[in-house]
């Protein structure tokens, strides 16, 4: 296994912490209500300020995170983020979704010489690729030079 099951898991951390600080963001008044013209809130949107990253949220600091938890993998308003369990306690299907998928030139030789014994995932990918090298053979060889 060339990572573990809490990296697998854990592999959406960007998105978690770009979550709550999109959920700690106070909502800002644009336009009258700010105090300026509607034309002029919204083109400030857009301005260099903005774009430098001056009217960014700050995030909040949380506190350390429990490494026994799966931080941010809650959706739901009143549940709880899952816990980490050991690779043991995971299903066996789950770790497979980590091992390389054989290459092109490997689902070609084993296409040509035994489809019998291609699963129907295999299948499917070595038809798949086969199909765009043709496309892509076919596009070079009527493409205006």
């Amino acid at each position: 296994r060339a990572r573990s099951a809490f990296a697998l898991i854990n592999s959406a951390a960007p998105f978690r912490t770009f979550a709550k600080a999109a959920a700690a963001a106070p909502a800002k008044p644009a336009g009258k209500a700010a105090g300026k013209p509607a034309a002029k809130a919204a083109g400030k949107a857009g301005g260099k300020a903005s774009a430098k990253g001056k009217d960014a949220p700050a995030a909040e600091a949380s506190g350390p995170l429990d490494p026994t938890v799966v931080n941010g993998a809650n959706i739901l308003k009143t549940g709880k983020d899952p816990k980490i369990l050991k690779d043991e306690e995971y299903p066996a299907w789950l770790f497979k979704l980590l091992d390389p998928l054989p290459t092109e030139s490997e689902l070609i030789r084993k296409f040509e010489t035994d489809k019998d014994s291609m699963t129907v995932r295999e299948y499917k990918r070595a038809m798949k690729l086969m199909n765009r090298t043709m496309i892509k053979e076919h596009n070079a060889s009527v493409a205006k030079s």
